[in-house]
């Protein structure tokens, strides 16, 4: 293929030409005279640095502008294609094409170098017929083939260049026929457009957002622009009716209001940290004198955060959650539109092919696990319980959002469906994570001279994984996080905050305790055995309806029958 670039071609159309392409197509006079007296008396001028030069005429070349001008130009070049004609094409079916146009854009077509440059000159001697001249210069030929092949093309005397690729309608063409290039260059351009997006459009856009008081008005004007920006990153516009939540997930962008929250909220602590004597802490904790004018008062900053106004007022009782009551828990989630089951939440993807290969998979090593001679003790470690002792400050200080917790780590060591509950291992936090897993480890090694094997189970792997990856009597075992009715201690953990947080919201209770009588030993054996229910069903590849999280959460009377059978 060859793609023919013409030299100024809106420029260099000669009128005299055009009127009679015109006639050819069976235009009549008086419709030729009145476009003829669009380009009557057709003048311009120059002007450079403000000086503008003496009116001249122009009399080649189309009106720019003109919603005319394309149609014309349109007529002009299909004669010239048409009379060009008589090398066959490219066959597709039983339909032959040689060339393709799209306005100015020419794409010649053949089967063999020799019927490709029989085209070009054709074309090139129509278009010096017709006044027009082929830029030799952006003109270009490329082979579709899987080999390399030479194609020396010439318009004249000059060669035209020979490329690997060629962006055509804005898309890029390889010489291989691949289609990985032009994507490569799509996601370059995507990213280059976030990237303009992310350094210019939204620091401009929320300059000194932390200020801001945020109305339902103010929330909507300040969605319209980023929507818009985003659709023209994607390429969509209203009318296909394509969701905001949608445009953003594929682009990756969280959305401008979020942004601007978290960094009220970050601003926000700041504020409550800030030293006596500081300017912008003084100005939060002062309370303006005088009477508001009669009316709805306009909503203060301090009010619109009033999400965590609560927890700043209260932050002396919230630096412990065991010394905090739950229903005042629950009070601030209600305030921020949460429900305490709503933290936990996941949501699980469970009849996948790829998840019930993973329980399949996992049910065939417990069992082989079970066949061994060596006697053997799972300990299920919750990452739960790691998450809940850490001191974020991240996002909304909401309490009950892991917000600021401090609660000892917690091991189940089952051994052959006995239940041996070790509570006081150590702290299992951020800090303290390897001192609790060393502590553990001294534990179990140091209880007898002859010791099993140690099936260490993680809902997830956390660092601290490693301590007991390089010992040889502890064996690593990993669960998907898609399957956690197969791990008791994470049926366990859900079961507590389900009890903790639904069934007694408005007591004031040690959390420690509550877990305690949430889930007993009864109860966690009982888990153990609920879990190896949903065995044979991976076995055969079934759905399983998981009840993790919900509210199909199997009574205690249901659980002690079913270890009893």
């Amino acid at each position: 293929m060859c793609f023919v670039d013409l030299e100024k071609a809106f420029d260099c159309v000669p009128r005299g030409v055009l009127w009679g392409v015109l006639r050819e197509y069976g235009v009549l006079d008086p419709l030729i005279r009145a476009v003829r007296s669009l380009y009557d008396r057709c003048q311009s001028l120059v002007r450079i640095a403000g000086n503008k030069s003496d009116l001249f005429p122009v009399r080649v070349g189309l009106r720019q502008g003109c919603p005319l001008s394309p149609i014309m130009f349109l007529i002009f070049i299909g004669r010239i294609s048409r009379r060009s004609q008589g090398v066959e094409g490219v066959r597709f079916g039983d339909l032959r094409i040689g060339s393709l146009l799209f306005a100015d854009d020419v794409v010649l077509l053949a089967s063999s170098d020799c019927d490709l440059q029989l085209s070009l000159d054709r074309f090139a001697a129509e278009c010096n017929a017709a006044g027009m001249r082929i830029s030799t210069s952006k003109s270009e030929s490329m082979v579709l083939n899987r080999k390399r092949l030479e194609c020396t093309l010439r318009v004249g005397d000059e060669i035209l260049p020979q490329v690997e690729e060629f962006k055509y309608l804005g898309v890029l063409f390889t010489s291989e026929g691949r289609m990985e290039r032009e994507i490569d260059r799509r996601i370059d351009s995507m990213r280059a457009k976030l990237s303009i997006y992310q350094s210019i459009y939204v620091p401009a856009l929320t300059y000194g957002h932390e200020l801001w008081v945020v109305t339902d008005r103010t929330r909507s004007w300040a969605q319209a622009p980023e929507m818009s920006f985003l659709r023209r990153v994607a390429g969509l516009s209203l009318r296909d009716r394509v969701r905001s939540s949608v445009i953003r997930e594929e682009l990756g962008v969280d959305p401008l209001l979020l942004r601007v929250e978290r960094s009220q909220m970050r601003w926000l602590g700041h504020l409550v940290r800030m030293p006596p004597g500081c300017l912008s802490g003084e100005v939060f904790r002062a309370c303006p004198t005088g009477r508001r004018p009669r009316g709805r008062p306009k909503t203060c900053w301090r009010d619109y955060c009033s999400g965590t106004s609560q927890i700043i007022e209260d932050h002396v009782h919230f630096e412990g959650i065991n010394s905090v009551s739950l229903s005042t828990v629950d009070r601030v989630l209600k305030r921020n539109r949460l429900r305490m089951k709503q933290l936990y939440r996941v949501p699980f993807d469970r009849d996948s092919d790829r998840v019930k290969e993973q329980r399949f998979q996992y049910v065939q090593r417990v069992f082989q696990l079970d066949a061994m001679e060596r006697p053997h003790e799972y300990i299920y470690m919750d990452e739960a319980g790691c998450n809940l002792t850490k001191r974020r400050r991240r996002g909304r200080n909401v309490i009950g959002h892991r917000a600021i917790v401090g609660v000892p780590g917690q091991c189940h060591i089952i051994n052959h469906g006995g239940v041996h509950h070790h509570a006081n291992l150590g702290p299992c936090n951020t800090h303290q994570l390897l001192i609790f897993l060393n502590h553990m480890r001294d534990a179990l090694l140091g209880q007898q001279d002859e010791h099993p094997i140690y099936v260490v189970v993680w809902d997830n792997s956390p660092p601290g994984s490693r301590v007991v990856q390089y010992e040889p009597r502890f064996y690593q075992s990993l669960p998907s996080t898609v399957l956690p009715f197969l791990n008791p201690i994470e049926e366990l953990f859900s079961s507590w905050r389900w009890k903790v947080y639904e069934r007694q919201p408005y007591t004031r209770v040690n959390l420690l305790q509550a877990m305690e009588l949430a889930c007993g030993v009864e109860a966690r054996q009982a888990w153990i055995w609920h879990a190896r229910v949903f065995f044979p069903h991976c076995l055969a590849r079934q759905n399983v309806a998981c009840d993790v999280d919900e509210v199909l959460w199997p009574d205690p009377v249901r659980r002690h029958d079913a270890v009893a059978e």
